[in-house]
């Protein structure tokens, strides 16, 4: 896997354990890498073990590459136009990467978590568009999408990172 995208994926995962840790009174720490999937391993002081699936999810594919090239420091970048609806097309891609990921077969104690980086579209938007979406039966304990928010749409206070919950974790599951 290239390194890039593995660091990536550990750092939505820590960003999300820490909210998690907080939200549910726990503390989780990262165990390891998962090999094939999903990508990480939390573990509690006891040994029980949390699987995290991380995705992506994007204003479609021009910004993905976009980002990537970014991260990257390609020399190749191109700009993006801002065309389009650009609220919709972040919420397809988190339909398309939640349902391609529900194809699969994972772990039950397996949180799914996409990761966001919203330009132009506010948490409050983007929580609202996905409470109206339908997403496919799946077996993962909780799906969130974890959003990096431009401080443009951000409200006085508000972290620049939030938590949208698309499927909620019960403890008690």
């Amino acid at each position: 896997m290239e390194p890039l995208k593995e660091q990536d994926e550990r750092a939505i995962g820590e960003r999300f354990i820490e909210w998690f840790n907080i939200q549910y009174g726990l503390n989780y720490s990262f165990l390891r890498r998962a090999g094939e999937a999903p990508d990480l391993v939390y573990a509690l002081p006891n040994k029980t073990e949390l699987f995290i699936e991380v995705t992506s999810a994007y204003y479609g594919n021009e910004f993905a590459k976009f980002i990537w090239d970014g991260v990257r420091s390609s020399e190749d970048q191109v700009l993006v136009s801002r065309g389009g609806d650009l609220d919709t097309k972040l919420v397809s891609d988190i339909v398309r990467a939640v349902s391609n990921k529900c194809i699969k077969r994972y772990e039950k104690h397996c949180i799914l978590v996409v990761g966001v980086t919203s330009f132009y579209t506010p948490a409050k938007t983007l929580a609202q568009l996905l409470s109206k979406c339908e997403f496919p039966d799946n077996n993962f304990a909780a799906i969130y999408v974890h959003g990096r928010f431009s401080r443009l749409s951000l409200s006085l206070g508000e972290s620049d990172y939030s938590m949208i919950p698309i499927k909620e974790y019960s403890i008690h599951s």
